[in-house]
């Protein structure tokens, strides 16, 4: 049975309002948020957060979007949808999942989900070791934005994930790759 938009506003409410009695702090994304109609995520957004949720994530699930247009939106959904927070989850299919999650921040979303090396299904999520390297050496393009990762514990995590997940990194992978760290 095929649920009408209404009903399915309806139904967010309820499961939000229904973990809120267990959970303090719930996260709900929306998948393929890119390719969504603009109009009705902003009032599943908003249906989402008067219910109770902390955060909105707003997906590139299926890796398809492209810089100038992910930030505009990712900035006029986050403007319209009072309270809660806003991250992005972008995939790298195109390889633009670095280039997204920045668009984003620099739209006023100020978390960007994201796995080291990029590990993640088909051509995976936007590199953490990218998203931290790029925010501190370009802080001057990012308003200082920063992280609280350390740094300087990426290469060797990075070589750590690579060891224990049988997952090659390439010698010429941004920033951690041998080619960058030596």
């Amino acid at each position: 049975m095929a649920l009408s938009r209404q009903q399915a506003l309806d139904a967010i409410g309820k499961a939000i309002e229904y973990a809120r009695q267990y959970l303090n702090c719930i996260v709900v994304s929306a998948q393929d948020a890119s390719r969504s109609d603009p109009d009705y995520l902003v009032e599943v957004c908003q249906a989402v957060v008067a219910a109770g949720a902390a955060t909105l994530s707003l997906a590139d699930t299926t890796g398809q979007a492209v810089p100038h247009q992910f930030g505009p939106f990712c900035g006029t959904i986050r403007k319209q949808v009072a309270g809660g927070d806003t991250s992005v989850h972008c995939h790298n299919d195109l390889g633009l999942g670095l280039a997204n999650s920045l668009a984003a921040v620099e739209h006023g979303v100020r978390q960007v989900e994201c796995t080291l090396n990029g590990i993640g299904e088909r051509a995976g999520n936007t590199p953490l070791e990218e998203v931290v390297t790029t925010l501190t050496a370009r802080a001057d393009a990012f308003s200082g934005l920063s992280t609280n990762v350390v740094s300087e514990q990426l290469a060797s995590s990075s070589r750590l994930l690579a060891q224990l997940t049988g997952l090659p990194m390439s010698v010429n992978k941004p920033v951690v790759g041998a080619n960058i760290i030596g």
